[in-house]
C-alpha cells in the first residue's frame, strides 16, 4: 500500500497544477516539489505499484510532466525520471 493516505489527492493537485502551467497561470515549483516527494517515496518503499499502472492518474500526470520538461529542454533529467526510466521501482 501506498503510505501516505493522501497520495492520490497530491496527484490529483499535480494534473491540475500542471494544466495550469501549461497555460501560464502557476509556475512549476510545485510540481517539482510533488515530484520530489514522489521520488522520496520510491526510494523509501513507501509506494504501490498499483500507481504506477499504465491508466493511473499518477503515470498520466507521469507523462504529462516529462514531455512539459523536455520540450522545454530536450536534455532534462531529474531522479524520479531515471527511476521511470529504468523502472527501478518495481524492485
Amino acid at each position: 500500500l501506498t503510505q501516505d493516505s493522501c497520495f492520490w489527492a497530491h496527484v490529483e493537485e499535480a494534473l491540475n497544477d500542471l494544466e495550469n502551467l501549461k497555460q501560464q497561470h502557476q509556475c512549476s515549483e510545485r510540481l517539482e516539489m510533488f515530484e520530489g516527494y514522489v521520488t522520496k517515496m520510491i526510494n523509501d518503499g513507501n509506494i504501490s505499484a498499483d500507481v504506477f499502472l499504465k491508466t493511473s492518474s499518477f503515470m498520466e500526470w507521469w507523462n504529462k510532466w516529462k514531455e512539459y520538461k523536455q520540450n522545454q529542454c530536450p536534455d532534462w533529467s531529474s531522479p524520479l525520471y531515471v527511476i521511470m526510466e529504468k523502472e527501478s521501482w518495481k524492485r
